[in-house]
């Protein structure tokens, strides 16, 4: 009997354990800009969403939000979910972002340029 209930127990655990699901870790509220802006990711150069997280300054964002549709001319403020990615391994994988943003909201969307935007991010004139 002992050794069911242990069993009933080991499965219990590693069932509550699973491996297939990212850890949440928080909700935040960003604001994307109208705008994208030109920065380095890998191998290139590429159009990046431009954030401000709150009472903060923008920032280049290099990940997608899951559910959010970003639209040229529009200033969205949002609520995400933010999870830390699961990896089914000790080494992640060196080229996927260790955060996954998930839309929760959108608590406004305004018609307006983004005001203080950073420049591109362009790589250096080659000499």
């Amino acid at each position: 009997m002992k050794k069911l209930i242990c069993l009933a127990l080991a499965l219990m655990f590693f069932c509550a354990c699973k491996k297939d699901g990212d850890k949440y870790l928080r909700t935040e509220t960003i604001i994307v800009a109208s705008e994208k802006r030109i920065a380095g990711w890998g191998d290139g150069f590429y159009p990046t969403l431009v954030v401000m997280p709150p009472e903060g300054e923008w920032e280049f964002f290099y990940n997608d939000i899951e559910g959010f549709d970003w639209e040229q001319g529009y200033e969205c403020e949002l609520r995400v979910r933010v999870y830390e990615r699961y990896e089914d391994s000790d080494r992640p994988t060196a080229d996927r972002p260790m955060y996954r943003y998930v839309l929760d909201k959108v608590v406004s969307k305004t018609r307006k340029y983004s005001e203080g935007l950073p420049s591109d991010l362009l790589p250096p004139p080659e000499n």
